[in-house]
């Protein structure tokens, strides 16, 4: 579906191989094991005519605004979700510290306007970024950053600075506390 909506759009991007009969394959699958769940769920073809998306000269001039800023990673809301645990820590349940990291996250991130946009809801402080989850990844995320900006098919750009500040201030926070080495017995601790 993904790589429709990018045809559709005028998108170029790396092609994952997968068939539309395949894709049809999966979501009609998906729709019955939700509909044995008792959970309504409905499918419509792949196929189907669609009509084509007009746009004004504005919408396009953003639309390539964003396609030329290219995919960065954005190191400011782990930089901040870290702030927050090495004050507050993790004694209160889990929905509740999250729900407070969040609010901490949003009250301290940068908000950022783009020329000739009306909407700001990028959780990232970058046009087109994506986050690290080093609360999930950190061990494992930070194997392969010295390396994003030339992976593929898609390169995230980031600084030396953004990489140097998370393998020096939020990598050894995360190293004790990220959920991939809490599960994991055969990942030996690296505290």
């Amino acid at each position: 579906m993904y790589e429709e909506k990018a045809r559709r759009l005028g998108l170029e991007s790396a092609s994952l191989n997968i068939t539309n009969d395949q894709s049809l394959t999966s979501v009609k699958k998906a729709v019955g094991l939700f509909k044995s769940l008792g959970i309504k769920a409905a499918c419509y073809d792949l196929d189907a005519k669609r009509q084509k998306a007009v746009f004004s000269k504005r919408v396009y001039d953003i639309q390539n605004a964003i396609r030329e800023s290219g995919r960065s990673l954005c190191f400011e809301v782990s930089r901040l979700k870290t702030d927050y645990y090495k004050k507050h820590g993790f004694k209160k349940p889990n929905p509740i510290h999250r729900a407070e990291r969040l609010s901490y996250v949003f009250d301290n991130k940068s908000v950022i306007i783009y020329p000739d946009e009306l909407l700001v809801g990028n959780f990232t402080a970058k046009r087109c970024g994506g986050q690290i989850w080093e609360e999930h990844y950190g061990a494992l995320f930070a194997s392969i950053l010295h390396q994003i900006h030339r992976q593929k098919p898609v390169p995230f750009q980031c600084s030396w600075k953004e990489r140097l500040n998370f393998f020096y201030r939020t990598l050894p926070f995360w190293l004790g506390h990220c959920l991939m080495l809490k599960v994991s017995n055969s990942v030996p601790s690296l505290c």
